[in-house]
């Protein structure tokens, strides 16, 4: 069992402080209201969570949650939530539990600023590049409208739709690129290593030699994939480059529908997650926009965001932006009408991701038999030239 400490309110209105012991937050909390205390604060006692400090320098100001860090704090708080916990306690309790720095130090900014009497909109303000700003905007606004647990569970699902996307997509691409790379270090191995031998056959090399030869190459060609992995790494951490590569590379026909209809599908789960917490239009869309990549379209996007400003209806605005398919106007025309868009946003968010999945299945339909003919080309170019070598040093013995 473990002590937690409190801060309660009784009958009368007087302020108790205390502690008590219970296997976890949530038995706590029923001791304490057995007691016929209102709760308003309860923490675990631990060596690190004696006080909430965290060094905020720039670095920390700063973070950016990963994909994983955002889907463990987010079922953290969806679990607490439905258990009944306050916000606070559930803020408390997840910086006690967790050992991720990251959620842990969010955890101790938001817990100061709410025991200071802020609403959980003010507490995120300065952090809301930690769980980005569209998730941020979510949650507060899912705790303003009263919907936070329906919210939260939307938002677990729309994280692990996005994880699902990107785990296609890494394993579209994997067999082609490990098949790309052994091609290349097929023909390194080739050229630096067997026509080496080749050419100095009428010399008659010893074992010793050519192990030497061998252990070079190999050498060699591993230092070619090392410099090669960090170069990719520097391109990676070099967010105007990375910008600049992938504006250049989704221009492609089929990437760029990929890309294209990846946004859409993010759009539109966003519009149904904002709507349905209660966020006016206007800002829904601009925070759904949030999320597009490609300039054009986002463009477009706002100047329908402008119109539906000035009182346009939605389907007439998106209609004119011209970048939405036919299908998705018609389903926000009918839940426009219906009162259901929220409904009709999924929906259509849904069929973009389906069309993204068949786009992606004929981009690997494509990229197989490339590989394959440059692997072809490869073997091509080893046998012709080891034929060659082999035949020219044969006729210059005889």
């Amino acid at each position: 069992m473990s002590k937690f400490f409190y801060k309660a309110k009784d009958i009368q209105g007087k302020i108790i402080e205390g502690s008590v012991k219970a296997f976890n937050i949530s038995s706590a909390s029923d001791k304490i209201q057995k007691l016929g205390l209102i709760v308003l604060e309860i923490r675990e006692q631990t060596a690190s969570s004696a006080n909430y400090n965290f060094a905020d320098n720039k670095a920390a100001a700063q973070t950016v949650f990963s994909v994983q860090e955002k889907l463990e704090f987010f079922n953290s708080f969806y679990v607490m939530y439905k258990s009944g916990l306050s916000v606070l306690q559930i803020f408390q309790s997840v910086y006690s539990s967790s050992k991720n720095f990251n959620i842990r130090w969010l955890c101790s900014k938001v817990i100061k600023s709410i025991e200071r009497g802020n609403s959980l909109e003010i507490a995120f303000s300065n952090y809301s590049n930690a769980l980005g700003t569209v998730y941020t905007k979510l949650l507060t606004a899912g705790e303003k409208s009263g919907k936070l647990e329906h919210i939260l569970t939307n938002i677990i699902k729309n994280i692990q739709r996005e994880q699902e996307i990107k785990r296609n997509i890494v394993s579209a691409i994997t067999y082609p690129f490990i098949l790309f790379c052994m091609a290349i270090a097929v023909f390194l191995f080739f050229k630096l290593f067997v026509l080496k031998v080749f050419a100095m056959w009428d010399e008659y090399p010893t074992q010793t030699q050519i192990m030497g030869m061998l252990v070079s190459v190999v050498i060699k060609i591993a230092l070619f994939f090392v410099i090669a992995g960090i170069c990719v790494f520097c391109v990676s951490k070099n967010k105007k480059l990375l910008n600049t590569i992938k504006s250049r590379f989704s221009k492609l026909f089929i990437i760029s529908k990929i890309v294209k209809n990846y946004g859409f599908a993010n759009f539109f789960a966003i519009s149904s997650l904002a709507y349905e917490a209660g966020i006016p239009p206007v800002q829904t869309f601009e925070l759904a926009n949030s999320v597009i990549t490609v300039s054009d379209i986002k463009h477009k996007l706002n100047k329908s965001i402008n119109m539906i400003t000035t009182g346009c209806e939605i389907t007439t605005a998106f209609n004119v932006a011209q970048v939405f398919s036919s299908y998705a106007i018609s389903q926000i025309s009918s839940g426009e009408q219906s009162g259901e868009l929220d409904k009709m946003f999924m929906i259509v968010s849904k069929n973009y991701e389906k069309e993204m999945d068949l786009e992606l299945k004929v981009l690997l339909k494509t990229i197989e038999p490339l590989m394959m003919v440059i692997v072809g080309c490869v073997v091509f170019y080893v046998i012709y030239t080891g034929y060659t070598s082999y035949y020219s040093n044969l006729f210059n013995m005889l």
